[in-house]
């Protein structure tokens, strides 16, 4: 599939009580102009330690989040206030 017909949904759950939250990631595939559930995974996501540097960490560009989802990690990265994350090639530390 490519990246037209699908539709990714991450729904995050903050933390309060421990350094890692909770993310829900929800992939629909996309049959006319309905959309369908295809998968639907949990994971755990937490601040990359290049993230670190200043308090929050969230209030700087750019950061970048460890994603682990079934024991596989990946880091993205958020380049401004907005939705979009990207996976790129950084090491995990």
């Amino acid at each position: 599939m490519n990246r037209s017909q699908v539709n990714i949904a991450i729904t995050v759950y903050e933390a309060t009580t421990t350094p890692k939250w909770k993310m829900r990631f929800v992939v629909r595939a996309k049959k006319g102009l309905i959309f369908n559930t295809i998968q639907t995974e949990t994971g755990y996501g937490y601040w990359h330690p290049d993230s670190l540097r200043n308090n929050p960490p969230g209030g700087n560009f750019p950061n970048w989040i460890i994603v682990e989802v079934k024991r596989t990690k990946e880091v993205y990265q958020q380049t401004g206030l907005n939705d979009l994350l990207k996976i790129v090639n950084k090491s995990l530390k």
